[in-house]
This record gives C-alpha cells, structure tokens and sequence, in this order.
C-alpha cells in the first residue's frame, strides 16, 4: 500500500519544466524537467550536422549499435550534484545536436548542473591510433534553482534511458563557493600524471574521509526506499 501511494505521489509530479536556460553561450539551451522516468536533462547544441557523417567511420552493423546506445558524434559528460553525486555521458537523439541524461534523486535538496562537451565528430568512439584529446568546452555550471525532491521512479534496473545500479549520497552538499580550481597535476603514476585539461573547476568539495566519517554511503535498490523514508517527509 505504502509502495502504490508513493507512485501515485510521484505521478502527479512528472512532466513538469523546472528550469530552460535559452541563453547560453554559442545559443546552446539546456532543459531539466521532471518525468516519469525520472529528472531528465535535454541539451540543445545550436548547430546543423550532416546526418551521415558516421559513413566515414563506421559501418551498417555500427551505426545501428551507435543507434541503439544513443551514442552520437559528442561525448557530453552531464553531472547531478550535491546530496547526490551523479555523472552520466548523455545520449543522443538524433545524432546531430540534441541529447539527454536521466537522473534519479535518492534524496532530495539543492544540486547543482554541470554540462561539458569533452570530444567531438566522434573521436570518442572511432578507432585511432593515439587517445583522443580532450577538448572541454564548459555549456553550463550552475545552481538548479529551489530543491530537488526525493524522485526514484526506477531505482537500480534499466530503465529505456539507461540504468543505475547505486547511488552515492552524503548527508550535505559539501557546496564551496567560490568555485575551486582542480590540479593539472594528479597523484597517480608518481606524481608524472597529468590531467592536460585547463579550466576544471568544482563546487563540491570531496575527500576520502567522508566514507569513512559516515557522510557518504552508496545506496543500493533494497536501502533507497528506507533511507528516503527516513529522511523525506512525504
């Protein structure tokens, strides 16, 4: 009985704009409404694309792989985040200039949006000799405005928009502002690793201690309606 009053309750919230931004630079918009699915994240690249440029690429039994995934010529890295640090690479619809993420909430409050291009004209995926560079290209970072609510409409299974099997929540936002830049330079491979990615920066502060303190757990399906339970109020 608790479980259908929860959908119910859930329904009546979805298919509901919470916030467009038209303006972003290069006339790029990003959407986040809330769906059946869940909190879905639609980005609008303002540009026109040849719709068979991955004949130069790939095959028949490729392109329809690529169809299938969502996988088109940009890697989009889109990232949920606050109580809930979420990160998906967004799918396409149209292999051209129009993609998407899905977000479940596990627990609500503020988050912020981040969306970066990271890879165009499908380096990501083509076959080549050397690791494609990176070339990040920052479309929006900012503060969703009011609070997320709780919303896991489909908690760990796949969903048609892509599955998650946990989710990693803390019991604060860890926000910092000003935004904090991150290092070039990386701890791994004796300190000679570097990230050769200028212009990264962060609102979250994370460290390794919150595991341990108890300020971060990974919520698996058979603990998120509990720990939701226990702390929303609905």
């Amino acid at each position: 009985m608790l479980l259908s009053c929860l959908f119910a309750w859930f329904d009546s919230f979805s298919g509901v704009t919470i916030k467009q931004w038209d303006s972003l630079k290069g006339g790029n918009k990003v959407v986040i409404n809330r769906e059946e699915e869940g909190y879905l994240v639609e980005i609008n690249l303002n540009r026109e694309c040849d719709p068979h440029a991955w004949r130069r690429y790939f095959n028949a039994s490729d392109y329809r792989r690529l169809k299938t995934l969502g996988i088109g010529p940009d890697e989009i890295i889109v990232q949920l985040e606050g109580k809930s640090i979420q990160t998906q690479v967004a799918r396409t619809t149209d292999f051209c200039s129009n993609y998407y993420a899905v977000f479940q909430v596990p627990i609500g409050g503020e988050y912020r949006l981040k969306v970066a291009g990271l890879r165009k004209d499908f380096m990501a995926t083509r076959s080549t000799l050397e690791f494609p560079e990176i070339n990040y290209e920052l479309i929006i970072d900012t503060l969703v405005p009011g609070k997320l609510d709780y919303y896991v409409p489909h908690a760990c299974y796949n969903s048609p928009y892509g599955g998650m099997r946990g989710y990693w929540v803390s019991n604060d936002t860890h926000f910092t502002y000003p935004a904090v830049s991150i290092n070039q330079q990386c701890t791994g491979n004796n300190g000679k690793a570097r990230r050769d990615v200028e212009g990264l920066q962060t609102n979250i502060l994370i460290n390794s201690d919150f595991k341990k303190d108890g300020n971060m757990l990974l919520l698996s399906a058979p603990t998120i309606l509990a720990y939701a339970y226990k702390h929303t109020h609905i």
